[in-house]
């Protein structure tokens, strides 16, 4: 069950990510781009206060769902991973501390837009997804082999 903090940070991004194109199920957003589908996912921890956002890159040339959990999506990245200053985007997601929601909430939303957003539209390619991969990707989850045969990349 979402704490109160999680829903209201769930309500202070709806707008941005519906003008995005994003449509809402749950704590998960979906917008499809040609033969993708983007997701952005919200998951609370069990241990806290604290929201991780995940993000997921879905590639229906390998296989079809309509609304694909953020964990079945071919590539995966959390925020924080994309950011310049873990220390601050890690303070932001942890609702819990004494930031206000007025500094807390146009500060995440910022970063959904500066962050968040580009990396599934660059990775929503085959090519930005190939580069990602082989030249971006420093940590996180392994990438399925399905998906490096359907990007071209050749195993080492």
């Amino acid at each position: 069950m979402a704490s109160d903090e999680q829903k209201q940070l769930a309500n202070a991004v709806k707008p941005m990510l519906k003008k995005a194109g994003f449509k809402k199920t749950a704590f998960n957003w979906h917008r499809k781009q040609g033969d993708v589908i983007q997701v952005v996912n919200f998951q609370g921890s069990q241990w806290g206060k604290t929201v991780y956002v995940n993000l997921g890159v879905f590639f229906l040339g390998i296989e079809q769902q309509e609304k694909p959990k953020e964990y079945d999506c071919h590539l995966r990245q959390r925020l924080p991973g994309l950011s310049p200053d873990l220390k601050r985007c890690n303070e932001l997601f942890d609702l819990g501390n004494s930031l206000s929601n007025e500094e807390r909430y146009p500060e995440v939303i910022e970063l959904l837009e500066t962050l968040a957003i580009p990396w599934l539209e660059r990775c929503s390619s085959k090519e930005g997804a190939k580069h990602y991969i082989e030249n971006e990707k420093k940590h996180g989850l392994p990438v399925p082999a399905s998906v490096k045969v359907y990007l071209g990349i050749r195993s080492s």
